[in-house]
């Protein structure tokens, strides 16, 4: 199993090398192209990163604060498989109130799903997003009270269907994931 996780850890960063080079040869072709607008795109870059900092810094003490103060058995009661409804709730709730861009919470998420996080949750969360309370009234302006609180009321409630459906396609007791007769099965070997 071991040699599994290392053999995976190596892919990934190779994968993750592979990426960078492609990038870095990518920029350097459009160098040659459009030096000007180049340079505008990596300086724009630049600054999307430096406004990004503090928000994957924030999530990074976040995934700390959770592996260091909260147990795996802790978590799993809140959110894993024997959460019930409240593992629902709070998910949702975490869904709409926490803010900032959504690819930097994946790496949060992919923790905690480590730790006992159940898919579906996963999947909740990102689809509760979409509401934002700081824009409700803007919402509102454009498309009327009814419609805005009609819309949370739909995306909240079917929130965990979505949640159960990505649940069903991608947990290892889906059919996906089970090894097929006469196919060795990669772990026991």
């Amino acid at each position: 199993m071991k040699k599994i996780k290392n053999k995976q850890s190596r892919k990934q960063l190779n994968s993750g090398l592979y990426f960078l080079a492609t990038v870095i040869i990518l920029t350097i072709v459009a160098l040659l192209i459009d030096s000007e607008k180049t340079v505008k795109a990596l300086y724009y870059s630049l600054k999307l990163l430096i406004n990004l900092i503090p928000i994957i810094v924030m999530v990074i003490l976040f995934i700390a604060i959770i592996n260091f103060f909260v147990d795996q058995k802790k978590l799993s009661s809140y959110l894993g498989k024997e959460s019930g409804i409240k593992g629902w709730i709070i998910t949702i709730i975490a869904g709409i109130i926490t803010h900032g861009p959504i690819y930097v919470w994946f790496n949060l998420l992919k923790e905690m799903k480590k730790n006992g996080m159940r898919t579906g949750f996963i999947a909740i969360f990102l689809y509760n997003r979409a509401i934002k309370i700081p824009l409700i009234p803007v919402m509102i302006y454009y498309f009327g009270t009814l419609y805005t609180v009609t819309l949370m009321i739909v995306m909240i409630i079917t929130s965990p269907i979505i949640g159960l459906f990505v649940e069903l396609f991608t947990e290892k007791d889906s059919l996906d994931s089970k090894p097929m007769s006469g196919v060795k099965n990669i772990e026991s070997s």
